[in-house]
């Protein structure tokens, strides 16, 4: 069993990348970037922060800020499995297009993790 995941998954964030590199974490604990010594390649650094709900009345921009997430190619987004069948927003659909065009899932070894997780590394070929 999985004691704390955040730390599970920053161990695999630093097998998959060096320090220093950006990731996008997408529906996990903010705790990640910090563990795998990251940083997020935007200035919304938690995909809550771009809820439609909460932030479209406020006059935030959902599209144009997915889009300034993905401009400086992060190695890595990690998501929570579920994220995407939980949440079938307009915020999700932006994502999901981004990661199928430009990223491919890197196979995790530990069972337990791989359930909960996907990690996504950009595509040799998209960088």
């Amino acid at each position: 069993p999985l004691v704390n995941p955040a730390w599970a998954i920053a161990d695999e964030v630093r097998r998959l990348v060096p320090p220093g590199s950006l990731i996008y974490v997408l529906n996990l604990t903010p705790e990640i970037y910090v563990r795998s010594d990251t940083w997020p390649p935007a200035r919304f650094a938690f995909s809550w922060q771009l809820s439609e709900d909460r932030f479209l009345p406020h006059g935030i921009d959902v599209p144009l800020e997915v889009e300034k997430i993905f401009a400086p190619r992060p190695e890595l987004v990690l998501v929570q499995r579920e994220y995407f069948e939980l949440r079938p927003s307009m915020t999700a659909h932006l994502f999901l297009d981004r990661l199928a065009a430009d990223y491919e899932e890197v196979a995790i070894a530990d069972e337990a993790l791989r359930k909960r997780v996907a990690i996504f590394r950009r595509r040799a070929d998209r960088k």
